[in-house]
């Protein structure tokens, strides 16, 4: 009788190491990788959006100040230039901010 508990205790023992074994494989690897690399890569990521958007806030609030200096302006050929540059300014921090969501 004593040997058959002993197996059955051992048969336990076998079954509860691998179910840690399991439950470590398919619930805390995935977390711990989540934990290092996703979640650190993905605060990365919205910082450099933030600022990628300021990037184009600050574009499009040049561009429009150049396009009201055309309208009140005397030199109107060197303003559309400028404003010219900051349009394309504009559209180039734009491609990157859309590119980075």
């Amino acid at each position: 009788m004593m040997e058959v508990c002993g197996e059955a205790e051992n048969r336990l023992a076998s079954e509860l190491l691998q179910h840690e074994v399991q439950i470590e494989k398919d619930v805390l690897d995935p977390l711990n990788q989540l934990a290092e690399v996703d979640i650190p890569n993905i605060l990365k990521q919205r910082k450099q959006l933030a600022r990628l958007v300021l990037d184009y806030d600050s574009a499009r609030a040049r561009w429009l100040q150049a396009t009201k200096s055309i309208i009140s302006g005397t030199n109107t050929q060197a303003l559309t230039a400028k404003a010219d540059l900051l349009k394309e300014e504009v559209d180039e921090a734009m491609n990157k901010m859309e590119l980075c969501k």
